[in-house]
């Protein structure tokens, strides 16, 4: 299995996986960051990992991507961070990429994913309509 590449600067990542948790997961929950976040320094902790979950790679540039964009279009933030994160830090369509890049080898098709959100729509609304007993 090939190795995983992951931004150097491991403290910009770190800040942006965190702004993503407080900007965007609120409204779409995707993951529960204490999982998330023990599974992303994982990345970082070893001199090479491996591609051995596919997906979470996958959503790992994808969560990059979306906090890159996310903070370059925010008005009220400091001039010399954003100058700072287009210097240092790889651009959001270069994240992107990396996500289409990995995406063939995911185990999984679009109709099963959308078959498992229908089922988890399903089972809160279910859930939720259901009188206590």
């Amino acid at each position: 299995m090939d190795v995983v590449w992951l931004p150097t600067n491991h403290k910009i990542a770190t800040y942006l996986v965190e702004m993503y948790f407080n900007r965007l997961n609120f409204h779409r929950p995707i993951f529960e960051k204490g999982d998330y976040m023990r599974r992303f320094e994982g990345l970082y902790g070893t001199d090479a990992v491996s591609m051995d979950d596919v997906g979470f790679i996958c959503s790992t540039y994808l969560i990059l991507a979306l906090a890159t964009v996310s903070e370059l279009h925010q008005p009220d933030l400091n001039p010399a961070w954003v100058t700072k994160l287009k210097e240092e830090w790889p651009r959001h369509e270069d994240l992107f990429s990396r996500a289409l890049a990995v995406k063939p080898e995911l185990r999984v098709t679009i109709s099963s994913l959308q078959a498992l959100l229908l089922l988890q729509w399903y089972l809160y609304s279910e859930v939720s309509t259901t009188p206590p007993f």
